[in-house]
């Protein structure tokens, strides 16, 4: 009798091994891509309407939905807009306030931390869990890290202060580098990008309005 289950496993096992080993699933894309997935058919979307709705190929969408690659910031931004819910929803199944129920302090250990693998940058969520205006973060870069080599931009205004080591800042026409101490504010429908060209881990408050990954609806 033919082995249908072994013959999948098989195909899966080879489908993966023919992958450099850079380019294998991690547990944060596989769990991304399955909430982003479950989003999608929740409200009755093929990948194409999804791609018509997001401007982001087929392919891509593909991709992100089995954890083979890492959505970028616009990438996420625009899935946010087309399912009309915070961002953290996308990394957070639960996306509530702690049980204290507190809108006003979070207290150290309690910031919820979002990866981006392949642009080696992670950002922790310090603001509490509020539906204020205002939301902080701490972006941490692994030297090369930073927000992509394509600029971006969006409503807003976003300002921060560089707390560890240093990154290159770009706004409009402009670069800066911007070392510990140093401080920054621009409005964010300028495009703008940021990079750590090391060496070191460069760690920067950051201050943007409104919530890019604000937690309530």
């Amino acid at each position: 009798m033919f082995n249908w289950i072994e013959l999948a496993a098989v195909m899966i096992a080879r489908s993966t091994a023919a992958l450099p080993a850079d380019d294998l699933p991690t547990d944060d894309e596989t769990r991304l891509g399955l909430r982003l997935r479950a989003f999608r058919q929740q409200r009755g979307l093929s990948l194409k309407q999804l791609s018509e709705r997001s401007d982001l190929s087929v392919g891509m969408l593909s991709q992100i939905e089995r954890g083979m690659a890492t959505p970028s910031l616009r990438a996420l931004g625009r899935l946010r807009d087309v399912y009309g819910v915070p961002l953290a929803r996308f990394f957070d199944d639960q996306a509530t306030p702690d049980a204290t129920g507190d809108d006003v302090v979070q207290r150290a250990g309690q910031c919820r931390r979002v990866e981006f693998a392949q642009q080696r940058i992670a950002k922790e969520l310090v603001s509490p869990p509020s539906a204020g205006a205002l939301e902080m973060m701490v972006i941490v870069m692994e030297p090369g890290g930073g927000s992509g080599a394509e600029p971006y931009s969006h409503e807003g205004e976003e300002c921060g202060h560089v707390l560890e080591c240093r990154f290159d800042l770009w706004v409009g026409d402009r670069t800066w580098r911007l070392e510990r101490g140093d401080s920054f504010q621009f409005a964010s429908h300028n495009l703008h990008r940021f990079h750590n060209p090391g060496p070191g881990t460069a760690r920067v408050l950051w201050t943007v309005t409104p919530p890019f990954y604000g937690r309530k609806v």
